[in-house]
């Protein structure tokens, strides 16, 4: 596991224990000795030197610890993924000791033989368990990662691994929670596409009366949610259908490229009546568009919205619930399908054993972690021969050598989570310094 430093942008305070201390010496020097302190000469008089030091680390400090939270908010998740790996890292390195207990002795009856047999049948089977279970949204923690392939020149006639998104966003006051949680988690959806192997373009078009793009496409995660941060709520009428249409003549879509169109609205369209669905269905086909859904259900039916489900239904989207469902849960499950939609068309694809992790405020500050492939067939524990003495030898090296594997690689991913501890380390003390503050 290599670790870029160039791509760990993270607030310099989290990395540089230095600091930390040269900050916490200065608030015991304050507290010492604040008669041997000179009075800076543009400090009103007025003001004790005691309150003009606390008021300065505390505004010193206040950039730190906001540019510090979304660097948080990953780093716990990076955290969540390792201790998932190492579970089931656990789970297997059990199911092979088991099994070298079986092996480990020569069997002198097919009775015996047979017993063994299942076993080692029980055990490819157990091992895929775990390695399926264990994911975290959707990354794949003990197999290799499915993603999409660049097109070479000659296969440019299908859209490939080009991605082109654009979220129809409701500018309804009850939806200002929905938007700032949209953008919290922009990042990872963004992260989440690029580790499928897609190259998105992420836009915006908000609605209310009427409906306009918040900015043309955009490739960095950082410029989208600055376009989400724009969207001023409002009391006027939702013409979710129009505003539906007008996306896709309203931005400038790559040929050819998947596309797609998110609505996000909590209330039924205002403009559904005569042909408005019929006329928003042919719209979104004609530009070869799939509609998913981010809404809630009706409050008198208590099914989905009825327009919006139609439409999504027609173009092959999904209806996602973001009253039952939290974001990230729902943006992991619409990367999942963008990548399927893409699969599905006849894009090709290869598997990766490298992932990038969020870890700085930014999508561009990532580290890239390497997840070997743990499946029976790669440990090599699901043909093994069990009819010489010779066979059950090698049984047990095959099995010694998986143990080695999954106990190095264990090893490894410790020091990347020690690491991460380091950062949480470094934020509570500078988090607890700043509290203990009053102004």
């Amino acid at each position: 596991m290599e670790v870029d430093r160039n791509l760990v942008k993270i607030p310099r305070v989290m990395l540089d224990p230095a600091r930390i201390e040269k900050l916490l010496s200065r608030r015991r020097v304050a507290r010492a000795g604040r008669a041997l302190l000179p009075e800076p000469a543009a400090r009103p008089e007025t003001l004790p030197i005691s309150w003009q030091l606390s008021r300065e680390h505390l505004e010193a400090l206040t950039g730190e610890i906001d540019a510090a939270e979304p660097v948080l908010h990953n780093v716990y998740e990076d955290r969540d993924i390792f201790e998932l790996r190492r579970r089931g890292l656990q789970q297997i390195m059990d199911l092979l000791q088991r099994m070298r207990g079986f092996v480990d002795r020569y069997p002198f009856s097919d009775k015996e033989k047979d017993v063994v047999r299942a076993e080692i049948d029980a055990l490819s089977r157990n091992i895929e368990q775990v390695a399926a279970q264990t994911r975290f949204f959707n990354m794949p923690l003990l197999a290799p990662a499915l993603k999409v392939a660049p097109l070479q020149p000659e296969s440019a006639r299908s859209a490939g691994n080009a991605t082109d998104i654009v979220f129809v966003v409701s500018r309804a006051k009850s939806l200002r929670k929905d938007v700032r949680l949209l953008a919290d988690h922009a990042r990872h959806f963004a992260t989440d596409l690029a580790n499928m192997g897609l190259n998105a373009r992420l836009g915006l078009q908000t609605f209310g009366r009427t409906s306009q793009p918040a900015g043309p496409f955009r490739i960095s995660a950082e410029d989208f949610i600055a376009d989400l941060n724009s969207v001023s709520p409002g009391k006027e009428p939702q013409n979710a259908l129009e505003a539906l249409r007008n996306a896709v003549e309203d931005f400038s879509f790559r040929e050819p490229c998947g596309k797609f169109v998110i609505l996000l609205a909590d209330a039924d369209a205002n403009d559904d009546f005569a042909d408005a669905r019929e006329r928003t269905i042919e719209a979104l086909k004609s530009a070869r568009a799939t509609l998913h859904v981010f809404s809630v259900n009706d409050p008198f039916t208590g099914a989905p919205f009825a327009a919006y489900e139609e439409i999504a239904h027609a173009t092959g989207g999904q209806y996602f619930n973001i009253a039952v469902t939290d974001y990230r849960s729902a943006l992991a499950s619409l990367s999942a399908a963008i990548c399927a939609q893409a699969v599905e068309s006849g894009a090709p694809v290869v598997y990766s054993e490298n992932r990038a992790l969020p870890i700085g405020p930014e999508a561009s500050e990532t580290i890239s972690v390497r997840f070997p492939d743990f499946r029976p067939g790669a440990l090599g524990v699901d043909s093994l021969k069990l009819e010489s003495r010779q066979d059950f030898m090698e049984a047990c090296a095959v099995v010694d050598n998986a143990l080695r594997t999954l106990s190095e690689d264990a090893g490894e991913k410790r020091l990347l989570s020690e690491f991460l501890d380091r950062i949480l380390s470094h934020f509570d003390t500078v988090r607890l310094y700043r509290l203990d503050f009053k102004i």
